[in-house]
This record gives C-alpha cells, sequence and structure tokens, in this order.
C-alpha cells in the first residue's frame, strides 16, 4: 500500500500525529494494542488540494485491507500533548466497514479540521493543522473503559478506572453511568460491588495502567477495550490538567497545628515550623526553592499543607510522594509495593543521605547538651517583669525566644520521626519473633517521664486533698492559695507547695500547646483546683504488668540480636527525648502569650486596640508596625472586628480533607448516622459522648463516657483515665491522643469530620478497627 502505512516503525509514527506515536509507544513498551494503520498528514495536504483525486488514491489502498469493522480516528499533530490534548476536537468514528465508508469516515476526519472554531483552545498553537488519520482494526468489546494513572481533577496519586459493559458508544453518547474503582497505592479504595464487570479485569487494567505510567514516565489518560480474552489499549495521552491542579491538605497540618489559628499564631508558627522542615529537606537534597509561607495555606483560620509543592520535593530526589502520607499513617500501604528502594534520582544523594542518618544516629549527643540549656534558657526568663520593659526590649525577647524555638523545634521534630524509625524497625523485627509491642514495656524510665506528664502531679494533689477533712477542704479556693498565712496547717501547706510545685512546671499548659493565645493553667487557678478534687487515679500506665523483657525475645543470631537490642534501647530512649522536648518546647512557645499581651495592652493606652486580648488577631508584622506608629491605621478596630466574627462563624464550619486551587471552598455538613476516620487504637466500645472544647469541659466527664475533642496534647492527659474510648476531629496514628489510647488500651478514631457537631448524651458505638462511630441514640437525659 503507498498511502495507508502500517503502524510499525517510529519514522511512520513520528510523521502520523501525537495519538499514532503514543499507540506505537504502547506497543514498543509491549502492550497490546489492535492492529493500526496511519495515514500521515501529507495525505491531508493532497486533499485540501484535491479532494476527488486523493479519494481515487486512497481507494486502491483500502482495497486491500482485510474486510473487518474499523475504528477511524484523528490523529492531529496538535492533539494528545503534554500541554493540551484537544480531546473530542475533532471526528472520530468506530464499527465501519467496507471501502466507501472508511473513505467516507476517513475524508470526514479530514473536513472535522475546517469546522474546528478558532478560539481560546488554539490561539496559542499553529493554524496550520496537520492531520493524519489512523485506521484501527475494531476489537468487538464486552466491556470498555477508561483508566487515569492519577485523578486529573484532584492531582491525588490513585489510579480511576471506569468502564460499562459493550460499546463505549453507550457510555460517550447515551450518558450511562459507568461502573468506577479507585486503586490508591495497590488497595481498592472505591469499587463497584455489583460485580456486573469481574475484579479481576479491573486488576489487569490498574496493573498495566501504573506500568504505562511509569514505563512512559507521564501521568496517563487510557482507552481500553477487553473482547473476552484480551485487554487492548486503543488511545493514550497525557493528563494535562495536571498542571493546573493545586492540592492542599489538612491531613499532616492537623497533627501538628489544630484547630481555628488567630492571625498572630499563624504568623508566628507557621514560619517557625516551616522553616525546620524546609531545613531537613536541604539536609537531604540541597538546596531547596521553598519558603515557610509557600508550604502552608488558612482556608477559614484552618492550616493546609501544599501537597503538590512537598511531592515535586520528594519526586524530584526519587522518594515515592506518597511516602508523605505514608509515613504520618494517613493512606492504605501495601508493604510490598510501598516499600522504600533505592533509585537511580537517588545515587547524587547518597553522600548527604549517610551524613543524614549519621547526623540523626548521633543526634542524642546533641540533644543530651541542647535541651537542658534550652529549659534553663525559658525557665529564666520566665521569671522577667514585662512591666519595666519598654516594647523594643520586649520584641527583642521575643526575637531572642523564637530563635530558640527555632533549635528547639528541629528537635521536636526530628524526635519523634527517630521514633518512629527505631520503632517500625523494631516491631518489625519483634514480630518475626511472634510477638508485638503490647506485650514487652517500651518505657525508657517512668520516674524520668512522669517529669513531663502533668497527670502524675494532679494525681499526688487529689490524694493530699483527699486526705483532708471537710473543713479543711472547704478552706481550699483561689483567693487561699496565694495566703501566707496555712504555714501552721501541715495538709493546707502541703497542698499548696504541691500546687505551687505544679504552676511552676505545668502552669504554662493550656487546651492547644500550638496556640499561645489561650488562657494557661496558672491563669486559672478556679478550673485547676476543680480538675484535682474531680481528678480520677484509678488507671495508671506505670502499673500495667507486661508478660516480655527484651532478654526473652532476642534472635540466637549475634548481628540479629544487637540490632534488635539496639532498636529497642533506642525506641525507648527516644520515647523521653520526644516527651522531653515537647515539655520544653511548650515551656518556651508559652513564653510568646505575656510578651504579645503587655504589647496589646501598650496598644491600649494609645487607643488603637479595644482589649490587649486583641493582639492576637493581628499578624507579627502589623503588631511591629503598628507599635512603630503611633496612630496606626484608623480602621484597626474595624479589622480586628471582621477576623473576629469570620472566626466565630468558621467554629462551625467543617472542611474536607483536601482542597483543590486557591479558592476558598463550601464548608461541608455532616452526615450524622455515621461518622467515619482514621482507626489509630483497636478495640470496640459503646457509650455515653461528652464533647470536650477545653479544660472548662474536663469535669464533666464521668467514668465510662466516650471524650469527642477535637485534638489533644499533654494537657488532656487525664481525660483518657476516666475514658473507654476515643474520637478526635483531627490527628493520625501518631497524635497525641492516639498514642495514650493505645497505651490504655482503649479504641480510638481520628480525623472524624463533623466529630465536634455531636450533642453530649448522644450513644455511640466505636468500631476501633474499622474506624466506624455509629450513633445509636442522638441524645439521653444526663
Amino acid at each position: 500500500m503507498k498511502y495507508l502505512k502500517k503502524l510499525n516503525n517510529k519514522k511512520i509514527a513520528s510523521k502520523a500525529g501525537a495519538k499514532a506515536n503514543n499507540l506505537y509507544n504502547l506497543k514498543t513498551m509491549g502492550f497490546k494494542i489492535p492492529f493500526t494503520y496511519v495515514l500521515p498528514s501529507y495525505i491531508h495536504d493532497l486533499y485540501s488540494i484535491n479532494p476527488g483525486v486523493t479519494k481515487k488514491l486512497l481507494n486502491d489502498d483500502i482495497e486491500r485491507l482485510p474486510r473487518i469493522k474499523y475504528a477511524v480516528r484523528s490523529s492531529a499533530d496538535i492533539e494528545d500533548g503534554k500541554i493540551k490534548s484537544f480531546a473530542g476536537q475533532f471526528n472520530s468514528y468506530l464499527d465501519i466497514a467496507g471501502v466507501e465508508n472508511i473513505i467516507e469516515a476517513v475524508t470526514a476526519v479530514f473536513e472535522s479540521v475546517n469546522s474546528l472554531q478558532i478560539d481560546e483552545y488554539i490561539a496559542d498553537n499553529k493554524k496550520e493543522i496537520k492531520m493524519s488519520v489512523i485506521v484501527q482494526e475494531m476489537i468487538e468489546p464486552i466491556y470498555t473503559g477508561v483508566a487515569f494513572s492519577r485523578n486529573p481533577l484532584t492531582g491525588i496519586r490513585e489510579i480511576i478506572v471506569e468502564a460499562v459493559k459493550g460499546n463505549g458508544i453507550s457510555l460517550m453518547q447515551e450518558g450511562l453511568t459507568p461502573y468506577r474503582w479507585v486503586n490508591y497505592s495497590g488497595n481498592f479504595i472505591k469499587k463497584d460491588e455489583s460485580e456486573e464487570i469481574p475484579l479481576s479485569i479491573i486488576e489487569k487494567v490498574v496493573k498495566e495502567t501504573k506500568a504505562i505510567a511509569k514505563k512512559s514516565k507521564m501521568d496517563v489518560d487510557l482507552e481500553w477495550v477487553y473482547n473476552g480474552k484480551e485487554l487492548y489499549w486503543v488511545q493514550m495521552r497525557s493528563i494535562t490538567s495536571l498542571k493546573e491542579v493545586k492540592l492542599y491538605s489538612n491531613r499532616i497540618s492537623k497533627e501538628m497545628i489544630a484547630g481555628l489559628i488567630k492571625p498572630l499564631i499563624w504568623s508566628i508558627n507557621i514560619p517557625l515550623i516551616n522553616s525546620i522542615w524546609i531545613n531537613i529537606l536541604k539536609e537531604l537534597t540541597g538546596p531547596v526553592d521553598l519558603k515557610p509561607e509557600d508550604l502552608a495555606k488558612s482556608f477559614y483560620y484552618r492550616a493546609y499543607f501544599n501537597m503538590g509543592l512537598l511531592e515535586e520535593v520528594f519526586e524530584k530526589v526519587g522518594i515515592p510522594p506518597e511516602s508523605l502520607e505514608v509515613m504520618w499513617g494517613f493512606a492504605p500501604r501495601d508493604n510490598k509495593k510501598m516499600s522504600f528502594k533505592l533509585n537511580l534520582k537517588m545515587l547524587p544523594l547518597i553522600p548527604r543521605i549517610i551524613a543524614f542518618i549519621h547526623n540523626k544516629w548521633n543526634i542524642p549527643k546533641i540533644m543530651d547538651k541542647k535541651l537542658p540549656e534550652l529549659e534553663a534558657y525559658f525557665k529564666r526568663i520566665s521569671d522577667t517583669e514585662l512591666s519595666k520593659k519598654d516594647y523594643q526590649e520586649i520584641i527583642q525577647e521575643i526575637e531572642d525566644i523564637y530563635a530558640r524555638l527555632q533549635e528547639t523545634a528541629y528537635f521536636n521534630i526530628t524526635a519523634p520521626l527517630s521514633l518512629m524509625i527505631y520503632s517500625y524497625i523494631f516491631r518489625k523485627q519483634l514480630e518475626k519473633t511472634g510477638n508485638d509491642l503490647s506485650s514487652i514495656d517500651m518505657r525508657d524510665d517512668l520516674e524520668k517521664t512522669k517529669r513531663f506528664d502533668p497527670g502524675y502531679r494532679l494525681e499526688e494533689l487529689n490524694r493530699i486533698y483527699s486526705k483532708m477533712s471537710l473543713d479543711l477542704r472547704s478552706e481550699i479556693t483561689p483567693e487561699n492559695l496565694n495566703d501566707d498565712g496555712w504555714d501552721s496547717i501541715e495538709e493546707i501547706k502541703e497542698f499548696i507547695d504541691a500546687y505551687e510545685q505544679l504552676i511552676q512546671e505545668f502552669g504554662h499548659l493550656s487546651d492547644n500547646g500550638n496556640d499561645f493565645s489561650l488562657i494557661t493553667w496558672k491563669e486559672e487557678p478556679e478550673k485547676i483546683l476543680e480538675l484535682i478534687k474531680n481528678f480520677d487515679s484509678g488507671k495508671d500506665i506505670g502499673q500495667k504488668h507486661y508478660e516480655l523483657t527484651i532478654d526473652n525475645v532476642l534472635p540466637k543470631k549475634i548481628f540479629k540480636r544487637k540490632l534488635m537490642k539496639s532498636m529497642y534501647e533506642r525506641s525507648r530512649k527516644f520515647s523521653r527525648y520526644r516527651d522531653y522536648v515537647s515539655y520544653i518546647y511548650t515551656l518556651g512557645y508559652g513564653l510568646f502569650r505575656p510578651r504579645f499581651l503587655e504589647l496589646g495592652r501598650l496598644l491600649v493606652e494609645r487607643h488603637q486596640l479595644q482589649s490587649a486580648e486583641d493582639v492576637f488577631f493581628l499578624s507579627y508584622e502589623e503588631i511591629k508596625k503598628y507599635i512603630n506608629n503611633d496612630t496606626g491605621p484608623e480602621n484597626i478596630k474595624e479589622i480586628i472586628l471582621k477576623r473576629k466574627e469570620d472566626m466565630e462563624a468558621s467554629k462551625s464550619y467543617i472542611l474536607p480533607e483536601f482542597i483543590y486551587g486557591d479558592k476558598l471552598p463550601d464548608p461541608e455538613v455532616p452526615y450524622l448516622n455515621k461518622l467515619n476516620g482514621v482507626p489509630t487504637s483497636g478495640g470496640y466500645c459503646t457509650g455515653v459522648v461528652k464533647v470536650i472544647s477545653g479544660m472548662a469541659d474536663f469535669c464533666k466527664v464521668k467514668e465510662g463516657d466516650i471524650i469527642v475533642i477535637p485534638h489533644s496534647d499533654v494537657s488532656w492527659t487525664p481525660l483518657f483515665k476516666k475514658a473507654i474510648g476515643v474520637i478526635a476531629e483531627s490527628g493520625g496514628m501518631l497524635s497525641h491522643s492516639s498514642i495514650v489510647a493505645r497505651e490504655y488500651g482503649i479504641p480510638a478514631v481520628v480525623s472524624v469530620l463533623g466529630a465536634m457537631q455531636l450533642e453530649d448524651g448522644t450513644i455511640v458505638r466505636i468500631d476501633g478497627y474499622k474506624g466506624e462511630i455509629s450513633i445509636l441514640e442522638e441524645e439521653i437525659e444526663i
């Protein structure tokens, strides 16, 4: 045949448009395509000059084709590119048989070039379109479908498959709703349950889609046909829409900075934390073009991370981008498919990776030296008399605290990460011996750990209080705590001394350790006293009996024995480091509150603010600007009022885990028959809900309640001694609520959308394995 060429070499494919070229690439990569012919673009040029002659020239070639049905498709030079696909802009025809019908279909494809409207869609491309035509053996379909190697709308790395029975025309022209499957990391997170199309076929589609994307080194949009015996690929193009996708996620940010974030907190916290993550990335990869503000965005005063930027960094160094979410325990995982493998992209980074591992292996020496120094510094300046300082001195102290907190924040990130790595390795080794972590004591030193847990101090105070007579108990009031006249009464003096010790060690705690705008324990003695009086010391994790010791489970081989013992000791040690550095970070971070309140009082004196607390609704840069400018903007009070109103309205908003683009999404409404989240502590329980927004709600929790919380940190630990289950609106496997729930052996489900909308008295059942909360009764009398 002179003009109709078999698609069997690169030279022919390169002259027949991107669509034909992509088909040829599929074939050379080893994937099955229908037998395919192409008409190069110069035939279209001939047709443009003399249609009649061109048809006669084609007639002889088409006469030689086997007498079967064909698909006649366009393959223009501007189609299926990496920037734009032009999908659906040109004509294609299916089930075409007979010489005249094939010629008619070919000429119709040629004519579709002239009917294409010249608009913005092609304005930036060449106007002279070169049109080639594909004449492809028509596979008799049992099932037809499409597949995406990545979600084209969201950019999430999940394989989406849609399919119909029979010909794809029913999908495109008749509006038939296709069956749909979504596969993430080898797991079907959504699949059709009708069994109209066998899952084995979809699994093959998923497997080959992933392989095609990997071999072609791009995310692809594919069309496929199954004829009862073989899977054929009939079209491949790049997913061009991904260039426009901006993906934000609150999965990790909820772990680090949960809840609504006031402007001042955002302006301090985001640069502080994100700069540390960027520095860690630099340690691993070298220079990265990232700024702290690039990594996070505020939607309705809540933090979302820019996952697209993080994925770009991960891809650059050859690390699977999915591991970013797997690392935090949010994404489904296939251990074989998600295992860490060295690849060519990583080779230049090996010296950095080795240096990074060496540094983190020796980081205990650094922490042993630096952490006591940082703790001493924060405790020393906590006693500073701020009223005697001018605003420039206070600003300088804030800057100094910030610099020390950057050091602390580095340890506050690397210590939990190190713990995660060492405990993961140890857990895997332990599983090989037929045991699990719950059977062995992983605590490093209980006496040292007690220093960082306010629960032990509260327990001691409750014990002292419980021994008092009723008359003496009545003397324990917030006013009397500061009275020096109780030295003669031993029981009250003992209580006051222990109370002062509690405030000295934990007075900086608040409902959220990442929000220094919140009132601290030392500012609310009446609530602390109520907490002490009602504290339940019935459970004590320190008394838990463990079946095994490390010596019972060590393997016999010397190398494995040493490695396992090393990972065990490091897991225990870093568990203490995690608690210690968290304590120091919260201590230092809490020092911002009195200093910004002092600046707020100065602005009140200047009549720029109505109250000192209004300072939290300004950014740090705004505060410095207003402090140095006695007048400030005339509308500063209106700005603050508007921000307060917006935050108040945002409290009831329920936002999705993922946000696409920079536009504010509409808040979601929860469905209150069943809630779902991430299971992080196994077990089942049924009980009455108590919704806890902060410390003021602690006292309403009774033994046997299920607590519903927005988040938790160390100051919330006392709640878990009474609770039989935990529902958290944020968090993951490594969140405080998850860790404590596992230690107490009670079920927990976190990242539950709409959890805080539950009402006190609602009866729910928690499935700590599936991550489901079933609402059995919406309200009872409590």
